[in-house]
């Protein structure tokens, strides 16, 4: 597999940076790089801090705390951690955890 460019802190994320991960992570599980580009773009417009569903998804994937209870919020703000729980996720069939890809 291709290598993963160094992390940088999470603050220091720029959606440049974020899509270089992304190819990382889509070629990684053999998943639309296309598909990931849109979750990340429409569940957090590149924010890995963002908060969303009153409080209760974080990051840039939008990751349910109550539905996800032994995720960290910590690892749910980790760019290379909600990435790779995108595509693992995407790679099992599992598209509908987003709210963006339900119609598709």
């Amino acid at each position: 597999p291709p290598t993963l460019p160094t992390s940088p802190i999470v603050a220091t994320s720029t959606p440049e940076s974020i899509t270089q991960r992304i190819k990382y992570y889509a070629d990684l599980y053999n998943v639309s790089e296309i598909t990931m580009n849109i979750v990340v773009k429409c569940e957090s417009n590149f924010n890995p801090l963002a908060v969303g569903d009153n409080g209760n998804s974080h990051g840039l994937v939008q990751i349910n705390a109550p539905s996800h209870p032994n995720i960290t919020h910590a690892q749910m703000r980790d760019v290379d951690f909600s990435l790779d729980f995108l595509a693992k996720h995407l790679k099992m069939g599992h598209k509908s955890m987003w709210s963006c890809l339900r119609n598709n």
